[in-house]
């Protein structure tokens, strides 16, 4: 019904891009969302396939549990993060979750996370070898690849926010389209380098006039607040990325944790005081 929909939806525009809709696989499928999140990612890809292949055939399908949208055109230029996974998806792994020498990853611009200190690291004590080759089983599946990379490249609605006095909110939004998001990637010094990157595109502008009034708890990781020093109490800010947590939660509590993503599992027993204290009314 979803991929029906979207025909019917991009048919006018379609035909005025020279392009055929067309309906493969289409095998029942159940998704954990909304079916307005599953209709934004359809306009969202379907939208970036006519404006980069004109002309060409388009081929929405369902099977195998993925959506998927083939088009004739020619694809992004260089290496893409689909290179990355398929060379080297034991060794990401290895070194988000086993302390391995990041510099095995290679560099930018095909390695994004070419900004992880090089450098071997101790196994964390919360995953033991058996997780860890769970980890690493699951993810030389390419589906996993393709789900990791569609996550960003087509999940996240990336939106620049442009001043416009005219606006009801002051401001207007540009959807990003997947060569957009791409080019914040494979930036040949990295996506920090990238001219747009102070901008933080972001990725839930309808949510942007929202404030939550009443007491919240911000528990950050050190690739954020810049440092793995524990304990620090001030709120991050500095771009517009941090400083939208101050924006959206002015009762907002922080306290800075040791650790770097996974910070329940690195960091489990401060990760619970914190989370106590502040359900008791202590912070």
């Amino acid at each position: 019904a979803a991929l029906q929909g979207a025909l019917e939806r991009w048919r006018a525009a379609a035909a005025q891009a020279g392009c055929e809709l067309q309906l493969g696989a289409a095998q029942q499928m159940q998704f954990a969302c909304h079916r307005s999140d599953v209709d934004r990612m359809l306009d969202a890809v379907i939208e970036n396939a006519l404006a980069y292949a004109p002309g060409a055939p388009l081929v929405l399908s369902a099977s195998g549990g993925a959506l998927r949208i083939a088009d004739g055109g020619p694809g992004l230029n260089g290496e893409a993060g689909e290179l990355l996974f398929e060379r080297f998806h034991r060794e990401f792994i290895e070194v988000l979750f086993a302390g391995r020498d990041a510099s095995v990853l290679g560099d930018r611009p095909l390695n994004p996370w070419g900004q992880i200190p090089n450098g071997p690291r101790p196994q964390p004590a919360w995953i033991d070898d058996e997780a860890l080759a769970h980890y690493v089983s699951a993810f030389s599946d390419p589906l996993c690849w393709e789900h990791a990379i569609s996550y960003y490249r087509y999940a996240l609605p990336f939106h620049e926010v442009l001043t416009d006095a005219h606006a009801a909110s002051g401001e207007r939004y540009r959807s990003l389209s997947e060569r957009d998001v791409a080019d914040y990637w494979l930036h040949p010094g990295g996506m920090e380098k990238n001219p747009a990157w102070p901008k933080f595109p972001d990725y839930g502008p309808e949510d942007r006039h929202k404030r939550y009034p009443h007491r919240a708890m911000w528990l950050y990781g050190g690739y954020l607040g810049g440092s793995m020093a524990e304990g620090r109490t001030e709120v991050p800010s500095g771009n517009p990325f941090l400083d939208q947590f101050a924006r959206y939660f002015p009762n907002l509590r922080a306290r800075s944790v040791g650790g770097g993503h996974f910070l329940g599992e690195e960091c489990a027993q401060y990760v619970n005081e914190c989370l106590l204290g502040f359900l008791s009314g202590a912070l």
